[in-house]
């Protein structure tokens, strides 16, 4: 029976995946029943002297590391709760295949790993769906990612979470630098490769902050987070709430 999926966190704002496939794709759980709240205060373990940025890697692979972030895992993709959650849901599905860290990595051979990720990432939204269909997801790729391993973010359109804290990371979400799974998809069939202009996309973080619900514009985090507030308030005003 499939469980609706809580938010990664509920503490200090806001109120408080079926499986697919089949065969070597069928989806494992770690744990039964669906996961616990994350504490978004709270920073995720990783190895001593490990490298940041081979963080997901641990996540996948040490058992404590697992125990903290490991959500659902198949033969090809691991779905992880963030560690760092920029918003109220916020989830990665990370591709098993070393040779993949970015977008730069893909090829046509890799179209069938792309849908996969894709299906994945809608049935974890349905899932989630059953309980808060009011809820607006993205899913996809950041143009330039921060940590090896391919990985998909599935995140809320909230983004009302203590980590959402500076101007970079609004932009890797709400610019270009943020490419839809379904825009890598397409490209990959089509063109066999992305090309990505890494100066191109740093630059779109030093951008001013613009609301991803209307058309203002920002300099301030904090600003922008109250602002993103009422735009919250005003929509459960609208249906009741």
């Amino acid at each position: 029976i499939a469980k609706g999926i809580p938010p990664l966190f509920t503490r200090g704002f806001l109120s408080s995946m079926a499986t697919c496939g089949s065969g070597a794709a069928r989806s494992r759980k770690e744990k039964a029943g669906s996961p616990p709240p994350s504490d978004p205060y709270r920073r995720p373990w990783r190895p001593p002297d490990s490298n940041w940025q081979d963080a997901l890697t641990h996540a996948m692979t040490h058992p404590r590391a697992r125990a903290e972030q490991l959500f659902e895992e198949d033969d090809e993709t691991a779905t992880l709760k963030d560690g760092f959650p920029k918003a109220k849901y916020h989830y990665l599905i990370v591709a098993k295949k070393r040779e993949l860290n970015s977008v730069k990595d893909l090829q046509a051979s890799d179209v069938p790993l792309l849908r996969h990720m894709h299906k994945l990432a809608e049935n974890l939204i349905a899932r989630i769906h059953r309980k808060e269909p009011d809820v607006r997801f993205r899913f996809g790729y950041h143009a330039v990612p921060s940590m090896n391993r391919l990985h998909m973010h599935v995140v809320s359109q909230d983004f009302a979470s203590p980590r959402m804290r500076k101007q970079h990371h609004w932009n890797t979400f709400n610019t270009e630098y943020f490419i839809d799974s379904s825009t890598v998809l397409e490209i990959i069939q089509t063109a066999g490769r992305i090309e990505v202009n890494d100066e191109f996309y740093e630059e779109l973080l030093k951008l001013p902050m613009k609301c991803n619900q209307c058309s203002r514009v920002f300099e301030d985090i904090g600003r922008l987070k109250d602002h993103l507030r009422r735009h919250l308030h005003d929509r459960a005003h609208k249906r009741g709430y």
